[in-house]
Formats: C-alpha cells, sequence, structure tokens
C-alpha cells in the first residue's frame, strides 16, 4: 500500500545524545547543551571553574559562553584522553 501524506512536517531541533564514561552522573558534570541552557535561558551558572572537552567549534562556543556567564574556563580538550594528559 503506498500512501500519500496532505502534508510533511520535518522537525529539525536537536537533543542531547550523551555517551556514557566513567564518572558521567556525577555532580558537576553535564552536557554541552545544558551548561549553554543553563547559562543562557536559565541566567545559572552551575560552577566556577570549568573544563570543556569537545572539539571546536562547539567546544570552542561553549567555553565563550561560560567565559561570558562569569565562568574561569580552566582546559579545553578535544577528547577525555587530551584532558588527562593536560
Amino acid at each position: 500500500m503506498l500512501l500519500h501524506p496532505g502534508a510533511t512536517v520535518l522537525c529539525s531541533g536537536s537533543t542531547d545524545l550523551p555517551l556514557p564514561f566513567p564518572g558521567w552522573t556525577l555532580p558537576g558534570v553535564v552536557s554541552a547543551r545544558a551548561a549553554l541552557i543553563l547559562a543562557n535561558e536559565w541566567r545559572v551558572l552551575p560552577g566556577r571553574r570549568w573544563a570543556v572537552v569537545g572539539g571546536a567549534p562547539d567546544g570552542d562556543d561553549v567555553a565563550a559562553a561560560l567565559r561570558l556567564a562569569g565562568a574561569e574556563v580552566v582546559a579545553i580538550a578535544p577528547t577525555g584522553v587530551a584532558l588527562a594528559a593536560a
């Protein structure tokens, strides 16, 4: 059976798909999107010192937003391995 819809609706939003890693459920560990929502929408800064783990451009954008909100970004690393090495 072939269907012919009267309309097609595309919803191109984004959703976090966090990948589990050791310590990902600890307090203070948040996704980049959660950090941006907290800082930009709710004007809440959950912590003063941040290490941003994630490659450019997203990691750089999150670090810039956190700095604008008053946070100290102490490290920006593309992966957890690079952060551990730093």
